[in-house]
């Protein structure tokens, strides 16, 4: 099954590993903004930046999922998805004061962000079970409107397979990044004339997208005192972030 080429065109996705990385995402609050999860907590949590509703990331988090099985388009799903964010009051005019409503900007950076970041993290996967065969890792970037100088100056290099470059600068780099990564065996290198670069980008990830695809997020308890961090511990317990 392929997901429609509409919702990113030139994507290619590995679409059961893309949905299953998804499908194991953890709701996380974030009452103050998309900082509050960065790093390596982007492979395990979901969240929209100052969305504190569980329901209202629920809802998002479910309207994601639902488009990325039925392959629908960005746009089918934001028309979707706008009467139930009006109905709870989270779409500009509808937002009661002291909340920041999610304009179809956000949306778009909300969806591009995690259908990128499940591809890449779906072709990781399938990527280090290749690495015996296919041993070097190619940085793909389509160079549109939403390219930034790190996936300008990554595009076209190629680097072992387990380089630690891949720890940081594995894609997602950026909202509305749409960069990929290609695995190459050797007659690939020799027959395209590449070469393995050992140069590191003098720039970094925008924050919050500087993390490693090969890691799982482990939340920071301590940040929780008294009775809710207790409730958390039992909770995890329960349905620990694997």
């Amino acid at each position: 099954m392929a997901l429609n080429a509409s919702i990113l065109s030139g994507w290619a996705l590995p679409f059961d590993l893309m949905l299953d990385f998804f499908r194991k995402k953890k709701i996380v609050i974030s009452p103050n903004s998309w900082r509050d999860v960065m790093g390596d907590a982007h492979n395990t949590a979901f969240t929209v930046a100052q969305v504190t509703a569980a329901d209202v990331l629920l809802d998002i988090q479910n309207s994601l999922l639902e488009m990325m099985e039925a392959g629908e388009t960005i746009k089918t799903w934001k028309n979707n998805l706008r009467p139930i964010l009006q109905e709870k009051g989270w779409l500009p005019g509808t937002a009661p004061e002291g909340r920041k409503p999610l304009p179809g900007y956000r949306l778009n950076n909300i969806a591009t962000t995690n259908i990128s970041s499940a591809n890449n993290a779906g072709r990781w996967k399938q990527q280090q079970k290749m690495a015996n065969r296919r041993p070097y890792l190619q940085y793909v970037n389509p160079d549109d409107e939403s390219t930034t100088d790190l996936c300008r100056w990554l595009s076209g290099k190629v680097y072992n397979a387990d380089d630690a470059i891949w720890g940081k600068n594995y894609p997602p780099n950026h909202f509305q990044c749409r960069s990929t990564v290609r695995s190459l065996r050797e007659k690939d290198m020799t027959r395209r004339g590449l070469k393995v670069s050992t140069k590191k980008p003098p720039m970094k990830p925008e924050e919050g997208f500087e993390h490693d695809p090969s890691t799982a997020w482990v939340p920071d308890l301590e940040k929780y005192p008294g009775p809710l961090g207790k409730q958390l511990t039992e909770k995890l317990k329960e349905n620990p972030y694997d």
